[in-house]
Formats: C-alpha cells, structure tokens, sequence
C-alpha cells in the first residue's frame, strides 16, 4: 500500500519537475545569455522523473532491511556513468582535435602577438617607438 502511494506520489513529481525544468530551460538560456546551454538543459530534464522513480524503488528495498537491490542499482548507475562520461569525453576530444585541424578561430595562439611597436609601448612604458 505505500509502495503504490509513494510511486504516485514520485511519479507526478518527477513529472512535474521534468516538466517544468523543460519550459523553464528555454527563457533561463535567453536570461543568462548562453544559447548553447539550452540543449544540455534539454538532455537533463528527464533525470528528475527517472531519479524519482528510482528513488521509489529503493525506497521500498530500504524499508524492507534488503539493501542488495539498492546497492546493486548503485553499481550499475555507476558503471554507467563511467561508460558515457568517458565516451562523451573521447567524443569532445575527437571533435576538438577536428575542430583544431579545420584552422577554427579557436585554435589560432593564444595571446596573439601584438606588433612590435606595440609590445615596446606597453613593456617599456614609453610614448615614442623603441627604434629608429
């Protein structure tokens, strides 16, 4: 009886807070001025109503003193996001590497060498140009 309750219960806050984290993601990226974190914020709204569900789930098991259920759904989230954090990573690599061999404006040096008359000006404190 308070298994059903509580996955109810769970499963119209997970939704709502899915929901919710989906709408809001569109005007916070407009607030904040960063477009590009619109998709990310995208991706991790449905974490809310799967961590509620299984919140549940383990919920129940923890009640009940069987903690196996819960400690082996722990090792496999953990695995998992061992897998895709490290896939995601050589994903990010392989395309920064793509991204560098294309001549990207972010693969140009940093800090751009400034001229020479400049560089005198602002190492030398001085007004003139250094030669001549």
């Amino acid at each position: 009886m308070v298994y059903r309750v509580a996955v109810k219960t769970f499963l119209i806050t997970g939704s709502v807070g899915a929901l919710l984290m989906f709408v809001v993601s569109f005007f916070y990226t407009r607030m904040i001025n960063v477009p590009g974190a619109l998709y990310s914020m995208l991706v991790m709204s449905p974490t809310i109503f799967f961590c509620c569900l299984v919140s549940a789930h383990r919920g129940l098991y923890e009640g009940t003193r069987n903690m196996a259920p819960t400690a082996v759904s722990q090792v496999i989230e953990a695995v998992g996001k061992l897998v895709l954090g490290l896939t995601a990573a050589y994903g990010a690599l392989l395309y920064g590497r793509w991204q560098f061999s294309q001549g990207s404006p972010y693969s140009a040096p940093w800090p751009p060498t400034p001229p020479k008359r400049t560089c005198c000006r602002i190492l030398l404190w001085r007004r003139e140009p250094c030669w001549g």
